[in-house]
Formats: structure tokens, C-alpha cells, sequence
């Protein structure tokens, strides 16, 4: 699941460089002001302004990139509205579908995420993500995909973006009735409200995350439909039907009776054997002889918080076989870990994608091989072995006499 994040944040911030250079304004012109929005350099919202201090870091894209060509073929950008399960609400994404775009065709997806104050509008509307695209594959130098525009505001909702549009035509109206009179027009609410300082970050954190992993990907559907079981960690937030209402993992949790919890060991660590308490609540059957479960952990420490994982397998799997695969993690965050203090995987800054490649290569390599060093300096002597090793070096070193 990390892997999922990790993986769109990446083509998120690597699809900004297209935004940030359509938006950026030609040496020696002076950068448009977007009515509503801050002025300034560093204005929030407001257009970028490069300084003399500033240098590029990349090349300027090729004249012409973002522009709509008429003589190429266009892919289809669609709104889709859909139930959030996860949020309770109906709420609005934008698709864009490829040119010959087939359902029986596989395509690669990309998600876009915009920054704060955003809506699903911001990349196609700002940035022209579809007319990138369709210019790209155009000419030939990306395969067809699916992109995907979600809204990051987990709170906004499809009747709320029908407020704002309604409201931002009223201003546009009040605005051209008043250039007519002379006066100073009626100011209706933005549909920009809420952006800037003082803005609610709880709608862009946890409740985003799970808009995104349960209702817009369907990473467990996919599985499941494979029948390829997994356990996948999600946060005290994340929310499943139980007793006749959707309630957060972390409440189900309170409700659970003592007798429900088992206390059971996820492997040995540098400690001992990590033993914690863990409970498995059953969701319902995903097909015939296949489960799905909620399954709670709580450490021994009162000072750690309880983990969650979502579980889908057959109906005959048994706790103790969850929990070994749901403690399996713990030997990769410890390689994590030693690999940071050991031969630095953490130290470094990201400044281009070579340079980082190369250095996490070579911290995986060294730490590969300080683990094979240790291994074998610390595996048990066998004393046939040694024998064999005292004769090969008494041949040796009467050869050479």
C-alpha cells in the first residue's frame, strides 16, 4: 500500500515540471496576475515569479507542448461522479480516456494529485495535462494510458462544486451588470473559498488517503479477484460497516470483547519474541470459500499505538498464519533501518533522478554485502571443516618449499 502511495506521489511531483513550465512566464515578460488569488512572489496560489537569483533546473519544454492541436487525434476527458464509501458522500473525479480508448484493452494508470485549495479541475483546466498527452502520444513518445484526477479535498462533495459554479456565475453576472451601471458588483462567495490561511488540513490527510485507496483504486478488488490473498496495513481511520453503522477501525476496536483477543508472537526481534495481543473481526465472505477480516494488534507497551490491517484469504486461514505474514514487515523495516545507519540510505538530497538512483543502489549494495560478511563470520564453525581447512594450507605451504 506504502508502494501505491509512494509510486503516485512520485509521478505526481515528476508531472509538476509540465504544470510549473506552462505557468511560468517567458524570460523578460512580466508574470500574469489570476484574478482572486495573491499577487507576489510566493503568494499563495498566486503565479510564479522567478527571481535573479533563481536557475533552471531543467531545460524549457519544446514550444508548443500544452497547446491543442487540431490535426492529431484527442483523447476523451470525462467527469465521473461516485458513492465515497469511505466518506459517506457523493463526490467527482475527472478521467481521461486515451484516443481508441477500448474496456477490453489493459492501459497503464496514471493519478495526478493536486495541490491544496485545488479542485479536480486543477490539472486539466490550469495545467493541460490532456492536451500534454495527446500531443506526446502523438508523437509516439509515451504508450496509451488512463489518467486519473481526483479531487484532494476529501470534504468537498459533487452538490458543493454545483455551489461554487453557481456562485461564480452569479459573480460573473454581477460583474457584467455592473460594468453597465457604473457601480462596484455584488461579491458572491468564491468557489476558491476555504483556500489559503486558515484552511481545514484534516479534509487532504487520512480521509483523502482512504477516499483514494478504497472507493478510487481498487487495489483489494484487483486481488480478490485474483484470488491473491494479503495484508495490507490502514490507519485508525480507515472505515468498515459494522453493527449497522460505518465506524472508524480504531472505535470497532474499543467495542471488541476481552475474550476476543489472543495473545500471539509475530517472530522474534532483537528483544525476544514480539509478543502483542491481536483480535480478528470477520467482514463478510468475498467469494465462495474466501474471507475478509479486520485484524487489530495492540503491543504489551501502552506507550505504542495499535496497528490495523486489512486481511482477505481463505476461510480456513487461522490467526496464527495472519499474524506471521502481518509480522513479516518487521524484518524490512529492520533492514530499513540498518541500512540507514549503516551504510547512509537516508543521506542524500534529491536533486535529479540519476543521482539518487545511484546512491540508493550502491547503499542496497554495500548493506548486501556487510549482511553476507556478518552471516558468515557469525554462522556456526563446523569442526570437519576446519580440518579440511589446516590440511589445504599444510599442502600449500609445503609446495611451496
Amino acid at each position: 500500500m506504502k508502494g501505491s502511495l509512494v509510486f503516485i506521489s512520485l509521478v505526481a511531483i515528476l508531472a509538476i515540471g509540465y504544470c510549473v513550465a506552462q505557468q511560468a512566464p517567458a524570460a523578460g515578460t512580466p508574470a500574469p496576475q489570476v484574478a482572486g488569488r495573491s499577487a507576489g512572489r510566493g503568494g499563495f496560489g498566486g503565479p510564479i515569479e522567478l527571481g535573479p537569483d533563481d536557475k533552471p533546473a531543467f531545460a524549457d519544454p519544446p514550444a508548443g507542448f500544452n497547446v491543442k492541436r487540431d490535426n492529431i487525434p484527442h483523447g476523451e476527458l470525462t467527469p465521473v461522479e461516485y458513492d465515497s464509501k469511505s466518506r459517506g458522500t457523493h463526490r467527482r473525479m475527472r478521467v481521461y480516456t486515451p484516443p481508441g480508448y477500448s474496456a477490453a484493452h489493459k492501459y497503464p494508470v496514471l493519478y495526478l494529485l493536486h495541490g491544496v485549495g485545488g479542485t479536480d479541475t486543477e490539472w486539466t483546466a490550469m495545467c493541460h495535462a490532456n492536451t500534454v498527452i495527446d500531443n506526446l502520444l502523438a508523437e509516439g513518445k509515451v504508450e496509451p494510458m488512463v489518467m486519473v484526477f481526483p479531487d484532494g479535498n476529501s470534504s468537498r462533495t459533487v452538490a458543493d462544486l454545483e455551489a461554487a459554479a453557481a456562485a461564480q456565475a452569479a459573480r460573473a453576472a454581477s460583474v457584467q451588470a455592473s460594468e453597465g451601471r457604473g457601480t462596484a458588483p455584488v461579491e458572491a462567495p468564491r468557489p476558491g473559498a476555504g483556500r489559503g490561511r486558515g484552511i481545514n488540513m484534516e479534509a487532504w490527510l487520512t480521509p483523502f488517503e482512504n477516499d483514494l485507496l478504497q472507493d478510487i483504486i481498487p487495489t483489494s478488488s484487483w486481488l480478490e479477484s485474483r484470488e491473491i490473498s494479503y495484508v495490507i496495513g490502514v490507519t485508525s481511520q480507515y472505515q468498515v460497516f459494522h453493527e449497522g453503522a460505518r465506524r472508524w477501525v480504531s472505535e470497532i476496536e474499543e467495542m471488541l470483547p476481552q475474550k476476543a483477543w489472543k495473545s500471539r508472537s509475530a517472530g522474534a526481534g532483537t528483544k525476544g519474541e514480539r509478543i502483542s495481543d491481536w483480535a480478528l473481526l470477520p467482514l463478510g465472505e468475498v467469494r465462495e470459500g474466501r474471507r475478509r477480516w479486520i485484524l487489530f494488534r495492540r503491543r504489551k507497551s501502552e506507550t505504542v499505538e495499535s496497528s490495523y490491517y486489512v486481511v482477505s484469504a481463505s476461510e480456513k486461514t487461522t490467526l496464527d498464519e495472519i499474524v506471521k505474514v502481518a509480522g513479516s514487515r518487521w524484518a524490512i523495516e529492520e533492514s530499513f533501518e540498518s541500512a540507514k545507519g549503516e551504510v547512509g540510505l537516508d543521506h542524500y538530497e534529491v536533486r535529479n533522478w540519476d543521482g539518487w538512483y545511484r546512491h540508493i543502489t550502491l547503499a542496497m549494495f554495500a548493506h548486501a554485502y556487510l549482511t553476507v560478511v556478518r552471516a558468515r563470520a557469525e554462522a556456526p564453525v563446523d569442526p570437519s571443516n576446519e580440518k579440511k581447512k589446516l590440511r589445504t594450507q599444510r599442502k600449500r605451504k609445503h609446495s611451496f618449499r
